[in-house]
C-alpha cells in the first residue's frame, strides 16, 4: 500500500493542511510495529535492538521511497515526509515494545 501511494500519482482532495503527512506517519507507524512484531517472533534480538533495527529499516525504506519520486512525473521528493516516515516509525516501534512488555506471555509447550 504504501509503494503504491508513495510512487503513483497524486490526486488527493486536502481536507486540512499538510493531511499527507499524517499518512506518512500512520503508514510507517504500522509498517514499523509489523516488522517489530516479526523480529519480536525470533526471539533473537533483545528489546533495544529490536527497536533500533525496526527505526533503522523503516527510515531507510522511506528514505528509498523518497529518493525514487524524485525520478516520477508529477511527484518530488520531501524531506518532510522523510521526517513523518521516520516519526512514524519510532512511535510504531515503540508502542510495539510496550505493548509486548504489558502483555503476558504465552508459554511454549
Amino acid at each position: 500500500m504504501a509503494l503504491a501511494r508513495n510512487l503513483g500519482p497524486l490526486e488527493e482532495v486536502q481536507l486540512v493542511p499538510q493531511q499527507d503527512k499524517l499518512y506518512h506517519f500512520v503508514e510507517y507507524l504500522v509498517l514499523a510495529a509489523l516488522i517489530a512484531f516479526a523480529l519480536a517472533k525470533t526471539g533473537r534480538w533483545m528489546p533495544l535492538e529490536r527497536f533500533l533495527l525496526t527505526v533503522s529499516l523503516s527510515a531507510l525504506y522511506g528514505l528509498l521511497l523518497e529518493a525514487l519520486q524524485a525520478f516520477v512525473p508529477g511527484r518530488s521528493a520531501s524531506a518532510m515526509d522523510a521526517v513523518a516516515n521516520t516519526l512514524g516509525a519510532i512511535v510504531g516501534a515503540a508502542l510495539l515494545l510496550w505493548a509486548r512488555g504489558r502483555l503476558p506471555r504465552r508459554r511454549k509447550g
